[in-house]
């Protein structure tokens, strides 16, 4: 605990009442800025992240000043992680609130995801079919609850990551560094599985690296694996049963389809 008392008088405590609390009050008067960090005011601690108050040392009724965490501090850290995990953005927007569900096939997915997210079991989460029907939103709500839950999470948009993966293979270093942020995080969200940005179905080399990421996840049964795609599960198996297989089997009761139907593209209405 800093005694602030230390800092004023030079090492001698201070035990007047009223000046322990005077000091209290200009220290917390004073204007943080770590804000400026995560773009986040608290009018408590004037975004310093510590509130200074006084106490008494045990048995005795001398006093001096102490500091504590402010509760806004489990709020940074979030948007911190949140930050980092890509998703920083959309976050606001794509909550389980703001999740349309006015049809009984929206209302069937949001059900089931927010049952993942309570299930202490579940680590797989996929879902798959229609371009536009909501998926991403779905994903990204809960990649937002486990953030909350003060997990670290991150965002792989499958078509530009894989890429910038398999452009480093020969670079040994650079390719493990950059493939670990997939592999060892807590959470990791996959966007837009397996597709590719020429359009054409996946080659090889996106099967290899999809099982250098799922499988060392397999073996960890601590980390949670979030995926969208616009295969649904049993045509993405047709490209390779080894790799999707384990997402089938893992998944469970959390693997949803969407079927195709332009009438689910939310992109077209309006």
């Amino acid at each position: 605990m800093k005694q602030l008392n230390e800092l004023i008088s030079g090492g001698e405590i201070n035990t007047d009442v009223n000046v322990n609390q005077l000091n209290c009050d200009r220290m917390n008067a004073q204007i943080g800025n770590l804000n400026e960090y995560d773009g986040y005011n608290c009018d408590e601690c004037k975004n310093k992240g510590i509130i200074y108050y006084v106490t008494t040392y045990p048995n005795t009724d001398v006093e001096y000043v102490v500091t504590r965490d402010c509760k806004c501090k489990s709020t940074r850290a979030t948007l911190r992680r949140a930050k980092k995990s890509g998703l920083g953005n959309v976050l606001s927007d794509c909550t389980f609130p703001k999740y349309e569900a006015t049809e009984e096939w929206q209302q069937q997915i949001k059900q089931k995801a927010q049952m993942f997210c309570k299930d202490d079991d579940a680590r797989w989460f996929y879902i798959g079919g229609q371009s536009g029907a909501g998926k991403t939103h779905i994903c990204t709500a809960i990649s937002g609850w486990y953030l909350k839950q003060g997990k670290d999470c991150r965002y792989m948009l499958w078509r530009d990551d894989a890429v910038k993966l398999k452009a480093l293979v020969n670079e040994y270093e650079e390719y493990q560094k950059l493939i670990s942020e997939f592999k060892d995080v807590d959470v990791l969200y996959i966007d837009d599985f397996l597709k590719t940005q020429s359009g054409q179905a996946p080659t090889q080399a996106d099967i290899n690296l999809a099982f250098e990421i799922l499988n060392n996840r397999v073996m960890d049964k601590t980390k949670i694996t979030i995926i969208s795609s616009e295969y649904p599960i049993a045509e993405a198996l047709e490209f390779d049963e080894a790799t999707i297989g384990r997402i089938y089997q893992q998944a469970g009761i959390y693997k949803l389809s969407i079927d195709k139907d332009i009438k689910k593209n939310f992109r077209l209405r309006g």
